[in-house]
């Protein structure tokens, strides 16, 4: 792939808007890198430390909602793309390849990593 001349725009504003971008450009680079350290930092977390976990989540995420748990490991791109709503459930093993804006919305139950080779989402109306 070849960068045009003409198009002024940056790595990021490229890949925002659904275009050919250069994954290794220093910022999605850096905004990487913090993903991965934030991630990181997730996965390890202690089961008994929930409010460690939401703050880490608060952090790395582009939105998290009140109530809503996610069972490590959580593996993304940048993080700032996923968006998750209010009272959901994502279980173990969630790959969000969020180069591309993730929205789970509320009351969603995530089933990660099924065994099928997919993933399952349930939704249920007025929470669980």
């Amino acid at each position: 792939m070849t960068a045009d001349a003409g198009d002024r725009r940056s790595q990021r504003e490229r890949m925002l808007a659904g275009d050919f971008y250069l994954a290794d450009d220093p910022q999605l680079s850096q905004d990487n890198r913090r993903a991965m350290r934030l991630m990181e930092e997730f996965n390890r977390s202690p089961a008994d430390a929930p409010a460690q976990r939401c703050r880490i989540l608060a952090e790395l995420l582009g939105a998290c909602g009140e109530g809503t748990v996610i069972r490590p490991p959580l593996y993304c791109d940048y993080g700032w793309q996923l968006r998750v709503g209010v009272r959901t459930f994502i279980n173990f093993g969630l790959v969000a390849l969020d180069v591309a804006t993730i929205t789970i919305g509320d009351d969603v139950l995530e089933v990660s990593n099924d065994g099928n080779g997919g993933s399952n989402k349930y939704h249920c109306e007025g929470g669980w």
